[in-house]
């Protein structure tokens, strides 16, 4: 009989899973997805910096990076509640001045009155004043909390132009 041929060699080794350095030589330009120049949209002193804010430094998005002394704001946001309740109370005073020179009116036995005898440009006009003071407000809350000045993603501080206690402008 044919001679048997013989079995091959195998050499084995055992691996074990483990972390290795991976050295990839490569050139270019690495430019980042978006860059923005931040900047404050109310005027204020610098009251806190986050010690993220700094060349270089990374911040996690919605960060305080910077937050501006906001008192002057929280007194502007009071006075427009204060014209808000004011302005509240002239339109009820107005209305009601209204409904009772109707009622006159009507009482006359008329039927054809003037709007100016029914209040009906004073009621617009508080109407109008109302209108106002609510924006006020709806301004006076956005401006305290822009005092606060976030990002509303991750990222990189290339180059600080700003510090503690420094006046910014919008």
């Amino acid at each position: 009989p044919p001679a048997e041929a013989p079995a091959p060699e195998a050499h084995v080794t055992n691996y074990l899973p483990s972390s290795y350095p991976l050295l990839i030589h490569s050139q270019g330009v690495l430019s980042a997805k978006t860059e923005i120049d931040l900047v404050a949209e109310v005027a204020g002193k610098i009251a806190t910096v986050t010690p993220d804010f700094a060349n270089g430094g990374y911040f996690d998005k919605d960060t305080a990076l910077v937050e501006i002394d906001d008192a002057d704001y929280r007194i502007a946001l009071s006075r427009a509640r204060a014209d808000l309740a004011d302005a509240q109370q002239a339109l009820a005073t107005e209305r009601g001045m209204a409904r009772q020179a109707k009622r006159e009116w009507r009482d006359v036995g008329d039927r054809e009155a003037n709007d100016l005898f029914l209040r009906k440009p004073q009621v617009a006009r508080a109407e109008a004043i109302l209108e106002a003071a609510q924006a006020g407000l709806r301004k006076a809350e956005l401006d305290l909390e822009r005092t606060r000045i976030t990002v509303p993603f991750n990222g990189r501080v290339l180059e600080k132009m700003v510090d503690l206690g420094q006046y910014i402008s919008p």
